[in-house]
């Protein structure tokens, strides 16, 4: 008995095919899928003669190699907050940190060389300062933090990472029309800060001070503005904004609760290792609208406003748990514009639990809205109004 090994029938098509001889000729062009030889096959067929031309696999095809990484920074994984950067130097101390990590999804080999490319991050030279490329003709990327290929090794992995999760979640976000997202880990002109272009649609990260590429938090942190925009309708706008303070705040909340999974370590202290003191904090203790604005109505810096949203999101985490609480973020970002107020994203937040959860977290969600304060003394265009009911407000002159 002959074993099948089509997966899908054998499509042919007429095609005019140019040889290597600059010969014209009439072909048949023959698509399928077969598992035995394993592949999504091409043959083209010469129409008069029947013989064939050519035949290629044209799948696309994805390996899986190693790398060095932090997992996720050095002050979490070995839970000493008295590591500095060092000027970049790989001493004794950090030894410890690294961990040796698959790399998913890169290409294929090009030339012989494997590059830190794959099907969702993309590693590019950008912007300043000017850096080679990480290469290497085995699928291994063995840097230590010395060496710049570390920050695009660790780069590549937590954004590799965060989108196979989301993933998983059903969300399938894409920037110019591609899977990946661009990123430069060496970016930002050498400056501590780093960033995500809504217009260009790449992220880059700065090499001042600790370098953003090696911590995981900074990673995930801009990758989120990337999702942000591309998930919402228009894209990102204004940063000075309710949008741009949701946006702060979703990028530490998605931050933590990746780096929650990795280690009980400060998980509410944002960037343990880049921001080291200055990092942000979840708080109990910041409640709408004081933590939002000011009462003449003016938006606090959007970072901390945004202390607020990510606050309130890693509570609604702790009641729903995490993949309903990240579903729900992702997909209320569809449900509003650049320029919502923040209330407009609460709501989003709940009609989100009654499209993909049929209000099964409604409860749980209202009770963590009310807490932080959201459905009291909203201040919204120099008016104070009362939320008895959702949905139903009562203006108070």
């Amino acid at each position: 008995m002959v074993e099948a090994t089509l997966i899908s029938q054998p499509k042919a098509e007429l095609y005019i095919y140019e040889d290597s001889l600059s010969q014209f000729n009439l072909i048949w062009k023959i698509n399928f899928v077969a598992n035995s030889p394993i592949g999504d096959w091409e043959v083209l067929v010469d129409a008069n003669s029947g013989t064939i031309l050519k035949v290629t696999d044209i799948s696309f095809h994805s390996v899986n190699g190693h790398g060095k990484v932090f997992k996720p920074d050095p002050i979490t994984s070995l839970q000493n907050s008295s590591l500095t950067d060092q000027n970049d130097t790989d001493y004794v101390e950090l030894q410890n940190a690294y961990s040796i990590e698959t790399l998913n999804n890169l290409n294929d080999p090009v030339g012989g060389l494997y590059s830190l490319q794959g099907i969702y991050a993309r590693s590019e030279e950008i912007e300043s300062p000017t850096m080679i490329l990480a290469t290497s003709n085995t699928d291994s990327f063995m840097y230590n933090r010395s060496q710049p290929g570390f920050e695009e090794t660790n780069a590549y992995y937590f954004i590799d990472m965060e989108r196979q999760y989301i993933g998983s979640l059903g969300f399938t976000p894409k920037w110019n029309g591609y899977d990946y997202i661009r990123f430069d880990a060496h970016g930002v002109n050498g400056d501590n800060n780093s960033h995500y272009s809504p217009s260009l649609k790449y992220l880059a990260y700065g090499d001042g001070g600790v370098d953003a590429g090696e911590d995981q938090d900074v990673i995930i942190h801009e990758y989120t503005h990337a999702l942000h925009d591309v998930l919402m309708p228009g894209g990102l706008g204004s940063y000075v904004s309710n949008e741009g303070a949701v946006s702060e705040g979703s990028g530490d909340y998605l931050a933590l609760s990746l780096r929650r999974t990795l280690s009980s370590f400060l998980p509410n202290h944002f960037s343990n290792w880049d921001l080291n003191a200055s990092g942000r904090d979840l708080s109990p203790n910041l409640y709408f609208f004081s933590a939002w604005q000011d009462r003449g109505g003016t938006m606090w810096e959007p970072h901390r406003a945004g202390r607020l949203w990510s606050s309130t999101m890693m509570d609604i985490e702790s009641s729903v748990g995490r993949d309903v609480a990240t579903t729900l973020l992702l997909t209320s970002f569809s449900y509003v514009s650049y320029s919502s107020p923040v209330q407009d994203h609460v709501h989003a937040i709940l009609q989100a639990d009654r499209d993909v959860y049929n209000g099964s977290h409604l409860a749980a969600l209202v009770s963590v809205f009310y807490q932080r304060g959201f459905f009291y003394n909203m201040y919204i265009s120099g008016t104070i109004i009362m939320l008895q009911e959702e949905k139903e407000f009562h203006k108070f002159t």
